[in-house]
C-alpha cells in the first residue's frame, strides 16, 4: 500500500493538472485574418495623433476606408526595400488608406524622419516606439502588412516584404472593398 504522502502528492498533482486544462480557452495568436484589428494609435511624424480606426470606421470619413497597415523599422533591410512600393500604392489606390507604423525606438526618430524624407513618403507614419501595436498583434519580425476592411476586421496579413503588383495583396484589397 502506498504511503499517505505519495497518495496526497499524486492527488494534488492530478488536481493541479485538471485545473490547468479544464475549461481552458484555446490560445489564438493575435493579428490574424478574421480577427478584429486591435486598437492602434500614436503620434505621427507631423505631431498629430492618429487612431487607425478613424480611417476604417464608417462615419469617421464618408464611408470609411480600407486600410493597408505596414509595420516596419529603419534597421530592417526588407522594410526599407518595400517602402517605395507602399508609396506607389498610396498614390494609386483609391479608397485605400496606406499607413506606416514605425517600431523604432524613440531615440531613432531622427533616422525615421530622414528615411521618410529621403524616400518622399507622403502617407501617415505612426511612431510606436514602445512597440504596443507589435505586442497587440503578436509580431516577432518585420515587415508585416495588414489589410483591414471598413468594419475593422483583418482581411489579410503578410509576414515579409510586399512585392510590386502583388496578386495576393490586390485580391485582399478587393475582398475588403466588397465587404465579402
Amino acid at each position: 500500500m502506498p504511503s499517505p504522502r505519495i497518495v496526497l502528492l499524486v492527488s494534488a498533482l492530478a488536481l493541479a493538472l485538471g485545473a490547468c486544462t479544464a475549461k481552458s480557452k484555446k490560445y489564438e495568436k493575435p493579428g490574424l485574418p478574421g480577427q478584429v484589428m486591435p486598437a492602434v494609435a500614436g503620434p505621427t511624424l507631423d505631431g498629430a495623433t492618429l487612431e487607425l480606426d478613424e480611417l476604417y470606421k464608417p462615419g469617421a470619413r464618408a464611408e470609411g476606408e480600407v486600410v493597408l497597415l505596414n509595420v516596419w523599422a529603419t534597421w530592417c533591410t526588407p522594410c526599407r526595400a518595400e517602402l517605395p512600393e507602399l508609396q506607389r500604392l498610396h498614390e494609386t489606390l483609391e479608397g485605400v488608406a496606406v499607413v506606416g507604423l514605425s517600431e523604432d525606438d524613440e531615440r531613432d526618430e531622427p533616422e525615421v524622419r530622414e528615411l521618410v524624407n529621403e524616400l518622399g513618403l507622403s502617407y501617415p507614419i505612426i511612431l510606436d516606439n514602445e512597440q504596443r501595436a507589435a505586442n497587440a498583434l503578436g509580431l516577432f519580425g518585420y515587415p508585416v502588412s495588414f489589410v483591414i476592411d471598413r468594419g475593422g476586421t483583418i482581411v489579410w496579413r503578410r509576414d515579409g516584404i510586399l512585392k510590386p503588383e502583388d496578386p495576393e495583396l490586390t485580391k485582399a484589397i478587393e475582398t475588403a472593398r466588397s465587404g465579402a
